[in-house]
């Protein structure tokens, strides 16, 4: 029997990457303070990591979670799989040219976000924002440079129809 409400839980959870970013700095911190010589180097070198620990853990926990969406997401080797009921969709991140997403003010009675992956054909699939959970989604995008993850983050708190550019392949 736990003595912690599951919401307040569940909020440590979201956040546990940042306070174990903080237990990085801290150390490194002490021991960039305390120690001398190469330790002291080394004492630095975890204060950055627990940097850019804090950092990362931060842009996560600011993505509203959406929860009992249709499908599961799956990413293996660079292909991308979502399986519903219906069928589904899947394709390889290789071809991905664009990636945006689309919100509508219908939530949360009804789907109110949505991801759209353009591949370099032309052909656009559609993935509901709710099937996205944990840190899927996330890592997926990790594999492409100079995502806006600003917009990702605007995105998923907004309650109004908009349109997102999250991501597109330069030439």
């Amino acid at each position: 029997m736990s003595f912690i409400r599951p919401e307040v839980a569940a909020h440590f959870r979201r956040y546990r990457g940042v306070l174990e970013g903080v237990a990085f700095l801290l150390v490194g911190l002490w021991m960039f303070l305390r120690l001398y010589g190469a330790v002291k180097l080394v004492g630095a070198l975890v204060f950055l990591v627990g940097l850019g620990l804090c950092w990362n853990a931060i842009r996560r926990a600011k993505l509203r979670q959406r929860e009992g969406g249709k499908g599961v997401i799956e990413v293996t080797e660079r292909r991308f799989s979502w399986f519903t009921a219906d069928g589904g969709t899947r394709f390889s991140l290789d071809d991905v040219v664009k990636i945006e997403i689309e919100t509508n003010d219908r939530g949360p009675v009804e789907e109110d976000l949505f991801w759209y992956f353009t591949l370099f054909d032309g052909s656009r699939h559609e993935v509901a924002g709710s099937a996205a959970q944990g840190d899927t989604i996330f890592d997926l995008l990790a594999t492409f440079p100079g995502v806006d993850y600003e917009k990702v983050i605007k995105a998923s708190s907004s309650t109004i129809c908009d349109h997102f550019l999250i991501w597109q392949k330069r030439d």
